[in-house]
């Protein structure tokens, strides 16, 4: 049976406990309050209130009543009092300093702490703290013999309230814990939020980006200068008709649906899309859009962002090149017009001033005082022909119509040609001329001839004119080119003794009109030369310099790419060209219509044709001709290309369209600067072209071409024969016979001069302009080429 309590003891337990718990809350006066009861319950000296955080080794001094013996109780002393009694039952002990030793027994006889309480704090089975009551009395102990009971609610009280404490402690604890770490989280997503805008911020490019609702939630400093954005939280729709969007052309305007962001949204991938945005009271941007949809790990769909890349300056340059480009074409085609009119304009007196004084010069009649007098006109106009090719030359290379035209030849037979024509010219001026070829100068190479030939003449023409006394050299050799085996390195050097060039002048000689300063008395040129020259070399794929010394003369230095070509690739060659007399005999008539608007040009043409036995009429424009055509039914027409009333394109054209207009030949007279114009002649219904001012034979090559016609000519000793020296080819020696093309091949095959000669003979009583060509061959020992053009009469 369960003792029973005394009333006026619980009612005073009871008063205690109310007032405990109305402290106990505030956690220092509930100690206290605690302390100081048990200190007049027990009549003790002190009294500590010790709560366990984890066990025994994990403890927290709370309370010491009164406070000033808290110094007293060290960490050392309480662990030993706790490692005491701490195993002791949980129940309020009564322990007297006899019963303890050690320090614990010094420490309780020093503060006279006699009889002390030990009184276990236990929620449970758990200890939550432990009551420790120091110097109590024994007869206050005795007298009153009902404390256990007061201690025992007390106590149970007290331990609820600690557990209570504890557990709020703790929670604070986590609370504080996780607070801290929220705001550490805080923190770093302000730090990363900042470093973010930063980024952005410095990024050239516009980002904006819209979020899970398709509402513009971001946008960077680039997209908010160059682009004016200046709200947040605006859909693609309003997005699209605030800040006037259009397409890549300027001027279709975007539709909502069309904006880089709404499409983004929708889940397209953009890359470059162009557009240009016209922010309102600002200049048009145009720009890049390139953006995508963003989804989170569980694929839903957060936004969309886009970035914008202005390309406004690049636009504004493409505009200006373009405008640019249009002017140039402009001023190209300006020129290109003034090129043809003054070649035209040119050309077109050349052609007669030449074209007579060749018939003079030619002319048995005329007494050797005039012809002397005409061989001088006819060199003064040739070299205004190759001024006015130099100035023309220059404009179509400023102009960029000059192409490349490369063809397989014989280098060395090039240089030989060149080399004897400027030997002559050294002769007449009492020079020295030197040709240095190397021993392994490789033969036979591809590259425009033409061009490579008029960097040559132009040099060593600068050669003769600014040396006086002395001579000159032209230098040839090939070397190998590292990393290509189709390709060498033409190196050519030309080296006069003449006066120099001054170091100054060096570096200004290779522009358009420049001429040294110090020149000799020898006339002067375009100043050309060597601009066309550079000009040349460099389309070529080379490099040109020079090293002079005043009265020590120059050194030009070529350098030049060119590919390895084969013997057999190479064209024909073609010789010397005797007079032409007339007509051969035992021909059918030929009615030839010229059609010219200079009456010098259409009165040359028309003599040079009557001379040859031709029987010819004449027009001065395109209308006159067709007239011509359909009375007199031409067997051949020259047709100038530039004339009033109806020019010769529109005449051909019409011609071809007329019964038997497809029959007749027309050959197209021009004098166009540019080769270019050739095609279109063709287009219009000619079959070939022949440049202004032509050589004579130019005239009569032509028609025996297309007409199959033959001539008598005169050599140099007077001996006439029906067939001039020709352009060989596989197709001309296919002429001849099998037995006589054996015989030429086993002569040509074995290197046996007598035996060629021989062939020759039988050849020649066949066709006279071929046994010639194939003498000037022989003469030069290029049995080689022969059998080339042997090969080709088989392949053809």
């Amino acid at each position: 049976m369960a003792k029973k309590r005394d009333p006026a003891l619980l009612f005073m337990v009871h008063d205690i406990v109310r007032e405990i718990l109305l402290v106990s809350k505030d956690s220092p006066a509930l100690e206290k309050k605690i302390t100081g009861y048990l200190r007049e319950i027990t009549g003790s000296k002190t009294v500590i209130l010790i709560e366990f955080l984890g066990g025994k080794n994990q403890f927290h001094l709370n309370y010491v009543n009164p406070e000033r013996f808290k110094q007293q109780f060290s960490t050392t002393l309480l662990g030993m009092l706790i490692e005491s009694w701490y195993a002791l039952d949980n129940k309020i002990t009564l322990i007297n300093k006899t019963e303890t030793e050690g320090a614990i027994y010094d420490f309780l006889k020093e503060n006279d702490f006699g009889v002390n309480l030990v009184c276990p704090l236990v929620v449970g089975d758990r200890k939550v703290g432990i009551l420790l009551v120091f110097g109590m009395f024994d007869t206050r102990m005795i007298r009153q013999r009902q404390i256990h009971q007061i201690l025992d609610i007390l106590l149970g009280t007290v331990a609820l309230i600690l557990e209570n404490s504890i557990l709020i402690r703790n929670q604070e604890k986590t609370i504080r814990i996780r607070t801290s770490e929220l705001n550490n989280t805080l923190e770093e997503l302000t730090r990363q939020q900042l470093f973010l805008e930063a980024i952005l911020n410095n990024i050239e490019d516009g980002i904006i980006a819209c979020g899970s609702q398709g509402n513009i939630s971001l946008y960077n400093q680039a997209t908010k200068v160059f682009y004016d954005v200046d709200r947040k939280d605006l859909s693609p729709e309003e997005w699209s008709d605030h800040y006037a969007l259009y397409k890549g052309d300027a001027q279709t305007p975007m539709q909502p649906s069309d904006t880089p962001l709404s499409r983004a949204f929708t889940g397209e991938r953009l890359k470059n899309v162009e557009m240009v945005i016209a922010p309102k009271d600002k200049n048009k941007r145009y720009c890049l859009a390139s953006g995508q949809a963003m989804f989170d790990p569980k694929g839903n769909k957060l936004g969309a962002v886009v970035s914008l890349h202005d390309i406004t300056e690049s636009k504004q340059n493409e505009e200006a090149l373009k405008k640019a480009k249009e002017s140039a074409e402009i001023a190209n085609q300006a020129k290109s017009v003034f090129l043809a009119h003054m070649s035209h304009e040119l050309r077109t007196p050349l052609n007669a001033i030449l074209g007579f004084s060749e018939m003079i010069e030619r002319d048995h009649d005329t007494p050797d005082s005039i012809r002397e007098k005409v061989t001088i006109i006819n060199h003064s106009g040739e070299h205004l022909l190759a001024m006015i090719n130099d100035v023309l030359d220059l404009s179509k290379i400023e102009a960029g119509r000059v192409e490349l035209e490369p063809e397989n030849f014989n280098l060395p037979l090039m240089l030989q040609d060149i080399g004897r024509m400027f030997e002559m010219r050294a002769n007449n001026e009492d020079l020295r001329f030197n040709l240095e070829i190397s021993p392994e100068l490789t033969k036979f190479i591809k590259a425009d001839a033409g061009k490579l030939r008029q960097i040559l003449i132009n040099l060593l023409g600068n050669a003769v004119k600014f040396t006086e006394e002395g001579g000159f050299t032209l230098r040839a050799r090939t070397i190998s080119t590292t990393g290509s085996p189709t390709t060498i390195t033409l190196q050519l050097e030309v080296e006069d003794s003449g006066i120099g060039i001054a170091a100054e002048e060096q570096q200004t000689i290779f522009e358009p009109f420049v001429q040294t300063g110090r020149s000799s008395n020898r006339p002067k040129g375009s100043g050309l030369g060597l601009a066309i020259t550079k000009s040349f070399v460099e389309l070529l794929g080379g490099e040109i310099n020079v090293k002079s010394e005043i009265e020590k003369g120059s050194l030009f230095c070529v350098n030049l790419p060119v590919d390895l070509a084969e013997a057999t690739e190479t064209t024909g060659t073609q010789v010397a060209r005797p007079t032409l007399v007339k007509l051969e005999s035992n021909q059918s008539q030929r009615r030839i219509l010229v059609v010219e608007d200079n009456p010098e040009n259409r009165l040359l043409l028309v003599s040079l044709l009557t001379q040859a036995g031709f029987e010819t009429r004449e027009t001065k424009n395109g209308k006159e001709a067709i007239d011509q055509f359909l009375q007199w039914h031409p067997h051949f027409i020259w047709m100038d290309m530039r004339m009033p009333v109806m020019n010769g394109y529109e005449a051909t054209s019409r011609i071809r369209d007329l019964p038997g207009g497809d029959k007749v030949k027309i050959v197209a007279l021009t004098a166009s600067a540019f080769k270019e114009q050739r095609q279109k002649i063709l287009d219009a219904g000619c079959n070939d072209v022949v440049r202004k001012p032509y050589h004579n034979h130019e005239i009569f090559d032509a028609m025996a071409e297309q007409l199959g016609i033959r001539y008598r000519y005169e050599d140099a000793s007077g001996e006439k024969s029906t067939n001039p020296s020709v352009t060989l080819t596989g197709e001309i020696l296919r002429t001849l016979s099998n037995k006589l093309l054996r015989k030429l091949n086993k002569a040509s095959h074995d290197l046996d001069i007598p035996a060629a000669t021989e062939v020759i003979k039988e050849i020649r009583a066949y066709d006279a302009g071929i046994a010639d060509g194939l003498q000037a061959l022989i003469d030069v020992y290029q049995f080689d080429l022969i059998l080339k053009l042997l090969k080709d009469t088989n392949e053809q």
